[in-house]
């Protein structure tokens, strides 16, 4: 093979130009590989991964055909140059075929998204109103925590700090001023909460409140609605009661509150 005296310059730049490019594609190949064995896989910051990767062979490519067009004008023998295609030429079917594997996973990625999203009902929820809260006697907090919490506290996703501003917008009057004085924080909103708790979520209080809802229940008469609606939330107030304290224990005092809220006719008929 005929050639300069000397090897060209300009090929031993390109050489250093695609031993740097190289080593770059390997280090994004290998964390492309890192990210894929995560559990969940982060798809997005996947894909990124494999543009830049891909985007890095495509200039890879470029300088081989270069640096051997730039090796053919010097002194480097038939074998040598053999071997050198050899190599890189090795080199570009290994990466091709990651870089294969790793477009076909992010291609069945969005594929299988997709058909979720088309097999997902689309029904919009309606928007719920949530209760406020004061700390009155007659309030029951089980009730207003119960509905904030699946609205607001036991959402992974939602910071809180916006779960803060949340309950700061349901408390009013004595429970707002319960936590007036913390702090718009993460730390805040846990400090919040735990004060709430502690003022308001006793089983005295609740029961409190549930005996003294089935002391103002209105009195019936004898008329065909009237003892039915008695009779329901009678036995919602007494299930609620319930889970609060052993009503075998408190028997005589439901059986004197129904005996002064049912009729007499009626109470003849039960015995």
């Amino acid at each position: 093979m005929s050639g300069n005296a000397s090897p060209l310059p300009q090929a031993g730049k390109i050489k250093r130009a695609l031993t740097g490019l190289k080593d770059h594609l390997t280090r994004q190949i290998n964390k492309y590989h890192d990210l894929s064995q995560q559990i969940p896989i982060i798809y997005l910051e996947l894909e990124s991964y494999f543009q830049i990767a891909n985007n890095k062979f495509e200039q890879i490519r470029v300088q081989i055909t270069q640096y051997l067009s730039e090796l053919a004008e010097t002194q480097i023998t038939d074998t040598e140059l053999d071997d050198i295609m050899s190599e890189l030429a090795q080199f570009k079917d290994d990466v091709q075929v990651k870089l294969q594997s790793f477009n076909k996973l992010i291609t069945q990625n969005k594929v299988t998204t997709a058909s979720t999203k088309l097999l997902q009902p689309k029904v919009k929820l309606p928007c719920i109103s949530l209760p406020t809260f004061s700390g009155n006697e007659n309030e029951s907090w089980d009730d207003f925590w119960n509905k904030f919490a699946d609205a607001a506290d036991s959402k992974p996703t939602l910071p809180k700090t916006t779960k803060f501003t949340y309950l700061q917008a349901q408390l009013k009057g004595e429970a707002l001023k319960v936590i007036s004085n913390l702090n718009l924080t993460s730390d805040g909103y846990d400090l919040a909460v735990h004060l709430l708790k502690s003022n308001y979520a006793n089983t005295k209080r609740a029961v409190t409140n549930l005996v003294q809802k089935l002391l103002d229940l209105p009195a019936t008469d004898s008329s065909t609605d009237s003892p039915q609606t008695f009779r329901l939330e009678l036995e919602s107030l007494l299930m609620a009661l319930s889970l609060k304290v052993n009503l075998k224990a408190a028997e005589w005092l439901t059986k004197v509150i129904v005996r002064c809220k049912l009729p007499s006719e009626t109470l003849d008929i039960e015995r």
